[in-house]
């Protein structure tokens, strides 16, 4: 109905048992001929499938029963394909396992009197055989009904036409529909029972659970057709003329049209939790998180004080607590943090507390008269920096770009001589960041070297890990990160590699002080908020070391992933994608016309397709070729430039924790038929 998947309603009856779930009408004589056909596949299949869904659903392990409803589900939807806008269940007396008949919902062929204007229904229907009719089945039945269709289904109502002569099924419907509220009116020739559980105005109309199912039917998507489509790419203009984007004045007659824009919205956004989805440094979600995010937006709180949000304030500074332990300050009792909305502004933090201890008379007078400030990060590190320095008011030119070897990593020595030339021109240098995870390459500054020249220099350490922090979660891999304890803070990204929904951040110091001076105002204008009557305030009101006074909760759905995964999941997912990548480079290797430009450092895995005989150009090459696949939508991948700038390269990321050895295969071979057709496209 209107996209609404067709979903099972596995329940017991008070002696029959709502088996299986059949899309469209229900040909009992048919279905009964066709099980007491031993020799029918068809019929041996159905047997099993019921077999399976009376066992599943509790007579003999309970706890196994939703599992085993979808299981069982998705196998029928798959061999009774309908396009019938309803469905059926199959009814089985418990005793004998003989069909007793079927009951469903199904949309009303005529518009519906005693309904609320604007409101959807479904009709609801039970057929018994007449030697199952008044054994208290149909009642049963109908109330199990009604029951599923208002909690589960994103209707605002249910109608049932019953016969003037069917006294008994009148008098069965009009009982359990009148305890909910129900009019009765003549349709026809029969008697009209509607039965609103909500006005379409109130409640959003079933909206929400309508958009909830969606999503559902989205994410369930992409699990059942991994080998679909991760994109619909579509050019500005011809999508503007596919989707009505315009906001009018008049009001919505019923929130439920919003439904259709968000079948849309799904329908061209790109797939981001689908394993041919490499073209971001994320890709994937939980179902922790994805919950996370929902009631996040349901509860509507904001960070900035405890008595607002009290379980989030906590699960905040517990997600602190566990990043301190894994960087390597477990014993340092100056630790502090805030979630913040992107590497981007944790990058920013980090500058800003290097300034707070540099020059603390900047909070209150500004640069006026100071000496100049110098920062110092690789030519390789993220543009972020230089965005921090514009709106720090140090200006892009306060930025030094160190030389990186020929693996992408900071050299230390390049980073003593860009200092001392700084010193020697005047300027006071007072930042340097080592990035832990570049976004091309995935290289790793070394960390112990750079602290060295850091400390000679009095500069503040700040680690950019928002791609490759998490290797400091697992035993095997964190030498990567050699050194993290000497850093003064630190960036995490929650949503790159551990699939939290995006975004989700953390900036993370072990100066808490600094932290604290820098972001915080003892202004009577803030008083209104951050109150100081309160003894805890200083500790659980987070905004009072943040930039910003609303703050969304990103610590629920973080907290809930981390919750699921734990710190063995985690470090299992970090080892198995190191595994992963190390694959692909060898495939790439393995492939004659495919050139493997630099060998994996991290999860990035930099190649090119060799440039066809009568090619000049390698880079155009390999960026139409990148637009063909992106244009044809089975995978996304980006591309980058590696060897100083001069060479173009895919660049694929393994993210994705349901990433598979076989996806990596189907991905280079839709690499193999691009580079293909796009030279048979310049023939």
């Amino acid at each position: 109905v209107d996209g609404m998947r067709r979903q099972a309603c596995m329940c017991r009856t008070s002696g029959g048992v709502a088996a299986t779930l059949l899309p469209g009408q229900l040909d009992s004589e048919r279905l009964v001929a066709t099980l007491h056909a031993g020799d029918d596949a068809e019929a041996a299949a159905f047997c099993r499938l019921l077999g399976e869904a009376t066992r599943f659903m509790g007579f003999d392990d309970e706890e196994r029963a939703p599992e085993g409803a979808r299981a069982i589900l998705r196998e029928i939807c798959a061999s009774y394909k309908s396009p019938q806008p309803h469905f059926a269940l199959a009814v089985y007396e418990k005793a004998s396992q003989t069909f007793a008949g079927s009951c469903g919902f199904a949309l009303p062929l005529a518009p519906v009197p005693g309904a609320a204007e604007g409101a959807l229904l479904l009709e609801v229907y039970v057929a018994l055989l007449p030697e199952f009719q008044g054994k208290g089945y149909g009642t049963e039945l109908v109330r199990l009904m009604l029951q599923f269709a208002e909690s589960s289904l994103a209707v605002d109502g249910v109608v049932a036409l019953v016969s003037p002569g069917n006294e008994k099924s009148l008098r069965c419907f009009g009982k359990l529909m009148d305890q909910a509220g129900t009019t009765t009116s003549q349709l026809g020739k029969s008697h009209c029972l509607v039965k609103n559980f909500r006005e379409p105005t109130r409640a959003g109309g079933g909206v929400f659970l309508g958009a909830c199912r969606l999503a559902s039917d989205y994410l369930v998507a992409l699990c059942d057709d991994p080998q679909g489509a991760c994109a619909n790419f579509v050019p500005p203009d011809q999508l503007r003329a596919q989707i009505d984007l315009s906001i009018g004045e008049a009001p919505l007659a019923s929130p439920r049209q919003l439904l259709p824009i968000l079948e849309s919205y799904l329908r061209f956004m790109p797939k981001t939790n689908h394993v041919a989805f490499a073209n971001q440094l994320y890709g994937g979600t939980t179902v922790a998180g994805v919950v996370g995010e929902l009631f996040a937006a349901v509860t509507n709180t904001s960070m900035s004080t405890y008595e607002i949000s009290p379980v989030s304030t906590l699960m905040e500074l517990e997600l602190i607590h566990k990043l301190a332990a894994a960087i390597g300050w477990r014993e340092c009792p100056t630790v502090d943090g805030i979630m913040c909305s992107g590497g981007s502004n944790a990058n920013f933090l980090g500058m800003l507390c290097a300034r707070q201890q540099a020059q603390p008379q900047c909070k209150e007078s500004g640069l006026s008269g100071t000496t100049p400030l110098s920062a110092f990060v690789s030519d390789q590190a993220h543009y972020s920096f230089e965005k921090a320095a514009l709106q720090l008011g140090l200006g892009i030119r306060a930025i030094y770009k160190v030389k990186s070897d020929d693996y992408g990593r900071m050299r230390a020595d390049a980073l003593e001589e860009a200092v001392q030339q700084s010193e020697k021109k005047g300027e006071r240098p007072f930042f340097v960041c080592a990035t832990a995870g570049t976004t091309v390459l995935g290289a790793f500054d070394p960390v112990p070297a750079i602290a060295e020249v850091a400390n000679r220099h009095r500069l503040w350490l700040h680690v950019d890990g928002a791609w490759g922090a998490p290797v400091l979660l697992s035993g095997k891999h964190r030498t990567l990160l050699a050194g993290s304890e000497l850093a003064d803070s630190v960036t995490w990204d929650f949503h790159k590699f551990m699939s939290v929904p995006a975004i989700a951040t953390m900036f993370v110091t072990r100066h808490g002080e600094v932290l604290h001076d820098g972001c915080s105002l003892q202004s009577q204008s803030v008083n209104y908020l951050l109150h100081q009557d309160n003894a805890d305030a200083a500790r659980y009101d987070l905004g009072r070391k943040s930039l910003a006074c609303g703050r969304r909760v990103d610590s629920l759905k973080t907290w809930l992933t981390w919750k699921l995964l734990g710190d063995r999941g985690y470090a299992a997912a970090v080892e198995r994608a190191m595994e992963l990548a190390q694959t692909l480079a060898l495939m790439v290797t393995a492939e004659p016309t495919l050139e493997l430009l630099e060998q994996p450092a991290y999860l990035n895995v930099c190649f090119r397709a060799r440039c066809p005989p009568g090619c000049d150009d390698a880079n155009a090459f390999t960026l139409r070729l990148r637009d063909r696949l992106v244009r044809g939508g089975r995978h996304l991948v980006n591309y980058g430039y590696v060897r100083c700038g001069s060479v173009a390269a895919l660049r694929y990321v393994c993210t994705n924790f349901a990433l598979r050895d076989a996806d990596l295969r189907a991905f280079l071979n839709e690499v193999l038929d691009a580079a293909r057709a796009t030279q048979a496209a310049a023939l």
